[in-house]
């Protein structure tokens, strides 16, 4: 089912607003058949006040927030399905997290089977560029907050995992055994995740 343009809905308003039977009916059907989007103001009957309302100062537009939220679920890494720490565009085209995408990539070549795209399952190779536009962008919209929910607080404490690791990794090449004990049990539970141990 698809939306329609706003002035359809008009129509079919004024359609509803004859007392003529045919018409009457033809604007149910139109109404159930292409329900107005979510966003629309007259979405649950007539335009509320609060739709017509300008936003407060500091507060997002509906509309505005959505194009937000749907511009962000671009960044989403589909192995994941979250937003990527490390972002990566594959040889697919599509934006990966680099962690995720290299064990997919030992996951296949360990059990002897081509590489394939985990998107489109077309054949691809193991070719990898940084995406440090979409690292860039994704920062931004979660910490000024314009992505908020479950997503940007699992973002962020992925962000305080990866300080951490680079934290025990930094130690652990100055010799720290605890920090080398740490990375070895995080590497061998990733390593039995994907089924390589």
């Amino acid at each position: 089912m698809g939306t329609l343009p706003v002035y359809a809905y008009s129509l079919a308003d004024a359609l509803s607003a004859i007392n003529y039977h045919p018409p009457n009916e033809a604007a149910r059907l139109f109404k159930e058949r292409f329900p107005p989007s979510p966003t629309h103001p007259r979405a649950f009957g007539r335009a509320s006040v609060d739709a017509r309302r300008p936003p407060l100062a500091g507060e997002t537009p509906p509309r505005q927030q959505a194009a937000i939220e749907d511009a962000a679920a671009e960044f989403v890494c589909p192995i994941t399905l979250e937003l990527p720490i490390e972002p990566v565009t594959a040889e697919d085209g599509a934006i990966y997290e680099r962690d995720a995408i290299e064990k997919y990539f030992l996951m296949r070549t360990s059990q002897g089977l081509a590489l394939r795209s985990p998107l489109t399952n077309k054949p691809m190779g193991q070719g990898l560029l940084p995406a440090i536009q979409v690292r860039n962008a994704v920062e931004r919209l979660v910490r000024s907050g314009a992505v908020g929910g479950e997503k940007a607080e699992r973002w962020l404490g992925r962000l305080k995992e990866e300080a951490v690791r680079e934290q025990e990794t930094h130690k652990a090449k100055a010799g720290d055994v605890r920090a080398m004990l740490t990375l070895f049990s995080h590497f061998k539970a990733t390593a039995s995740s994907i089924g390589v141990c």
